[in-house]
């Protein structure tokens, strides 16, 4: 793996976005530098700290690191275990329309929900993938997975937490649970079991299943469920789509299990539902 001992040189190219790959030597140097662009460095491997104007931002693995554009920064590796970051620059123009970037653009680190870091890695690959090999359609699905990125960091709520007091390492599981929760609520169309959740968090699965059912008073197959036929009773009622794009939409893998759900909970059929 070739290291290196200065910044990646970056041209933004037609589609607004590039990636760069940075695997920092002992020796890493780099000057304070300011670009038109945002950058936002996703830490692999190491230690080190990016100035960010007059602020000093320690990091390390799984540390996610915003800088707006304009900002004058530099990065400084710990000698005994340099940074190995992935780096996405997007032009302004991309996300500028959003009203709420000045809200969630601000520079430091940003928290990431612990359970959306393995589909964040997935996507710098891919990005870095089809930057490296060309191909029709690259640019695009290089841009639409930038947007992907800066929607994950802008709607991410962090941690959540419950009420009953535990122990600190007990209290460490719980806010992992109530995490995982949070992002469950968003993510309920998803393919997922409860033993994947569980060895994702650390947590043996009686352990998962005793924290989810304290925290929600469900099951965790009753209250993926319940997510998914509550968005399908929006849909219903919100729009014209075939019950079948519903029943896709939210998860369910054949519109058979999509109607024994529904009914079990609505105690009518989807269609009948709908018309009333």
């Amino acid at each position: 793996m070739k290291k290196q001992t200065r910044p990646v040189e970056v041209t933004i190219p037609a589609c607004g976005v590039f990636v760069l790959e940075s695997h920092h030597a002992a020796d890493f140097q780099m000057e304070p530098s300011r670009h038109p662009f945002l950058e936002i460095f996703h830490v692999m491997q190491g230690r080190g700290t990016i100035q960010i104007g007059k602020h000093r931002v320690a990091c390390q693995a799984d540390d996610t690191v915003i800088i707006p554009p304009g900002d004058e920064h530099s990065i400084v590796d710990d000698p005994q275990d340099p940074l190995s970051i992935y780096g996405v620059c997007i032009a302004t123009q991309l996300y500028a329309w959003h009203d709420a970037v000045p809200q969630w653009c601000k520079p430091g680190l940003r928290s990431v929900n612990k359970l959306a870091l393995p589909g964040i890695r997935d996507d710098l690959r891919r990005m870095l993938y089809e930057q490296s090999v060309p191909r029709r359609g690259s640019e695009l699905t290089i841009a639409g997975l930038a947007i992907q990125l800066l929607g994950t960091l802008a709607g991410d709520r962090g941690p959540g937490s419950l009420s009953a007091p535990e122990s600190p390492s007990m209290q460490g599981h719980a806010q992992a649970v109530a995490q995982y929760i949070e992002q469950l609520r968003a993510h309920f169309f998803d393919a997922s079991d409860i033993d994947s959740a569980a060895q994702q968090l650390g947590i043996s699965r009686r352990r998962f299943t005793e924290l989810f059912r304290q925290a929600t008073g469900q099951t965790w197959l009753q209250f993926l469920t319940d997510q998914r036929v509550q968005h399908a009773c929006h849909l219903l009622k919100q729009t014209d789509r075939t019950v079948v794009s519903i029943a896709f939409e939210c998860g369910f893998e054949d519109l058979s299990s999509f109607y024994r759900a529904f009914n079990r909970r609505m105690h009518v059929a989807p269609n009948k539902w709908r018309q009333s």
